[in-house]
């Protein structure tokens, strides 16, 4: 503690814990699986409306296997790993590929990644990729208190090429404090916001895939060695 002349009073601490940042911290993972077994028995699937995400070799972006979210016309299709309990934080690292015929309507958006509350429809958290005239682009987005939403910048993503995506959130706490955060890393370089006053938000579900896909999209995601730590 840094305290000024005159200071007084005792400061209390517990449960202190540090990592460095471009490190993954050593809690029990929330999910990790690079597909290897060729299925699916860690996930949740979709929303029962369209066609199910599935591992085949094709998606395999390391190892034999990977995952393969096609487009659908309209809706969701996704995988997803849900939690226990609530949680107030979640850091996820994932490779991810589009197909070459990736595309979408002009300045439409699909979210890759979405962090869930159940019977709720303020997802705290989500990743989201957006057409720009041909380029594609990702962001990370936090729900904040107030409303609206704290986000990245926009990063480039090239089609037809693996790329390393690494996104970090936490909640404000006290939960009327401003000190959550947002952190996306795509393919070592890094986005942040900091200061957030979000910690009216938790989730207990984690969904990856294409969530509300935008009509006139076209193509196939593939995903692989998805890990997510609370």
């Amino acid at each position: 503690i840094e305290a000024p002349t005159g200071a007084a009073g005792r400061y209390y601490f517990d449960d202190i814990e540090l990592w460095a940042a471009d490190d993954p911290p050593a809690f029990p993972p929330l999910l990790a699986d690079g597909f290897e077994s060729g299925g699916l028995e860690l996930w949740g699937l979709g929303d029962g409306v369209n066609m199910d995400p599935e591992v085949n070799s094709t998606a395999a972006l390391s190892g034999s296997y990977g995952l393969e979210v096609t487009m659908p016309a309209s809706g969701s299709s996704y995988a997803f790993k849900a939690s226990a309990t609530a949680l107030r934080s979640l850091r996820t690292k994932l490779k991810l590929r589009l197909s070459a015929d990736f595309a979408m309507v002009d300045t439409k958006s699909v979210d890759l990644l979405c962090g869930e509350r159940g019977g709720t429809v303020e997802d705290p958290v989500r990743l989201r990729l957006r057409q720009f005239g041909s380029q594609l682009k990702l962001k990370a987005m936090a729900r904040r208190n107030a409303g609206g939403w704290a986000t990245t910048t926009w990063v480039a993503v090239p089609k037809g090429q693996v790329i390393e995506v690494e996104l970090h959130w936490w909640g404000s706490l006290p939960q009327e404090s401003n000190n959550g955060g947002l952190w996306l890393k795509v393919d070592g370089a890094v986005q942040s916001r900091s200061q957030l006053d979000n910690g009216g938000f938790s989730l207990d579900e984690v969904r990856f895939g294409l969530n509300v896909v935008p009509a006139g999209s076209v193509g196939t995601l593939h995903l692989d060695e998805i890990e997510g730590w609370r």
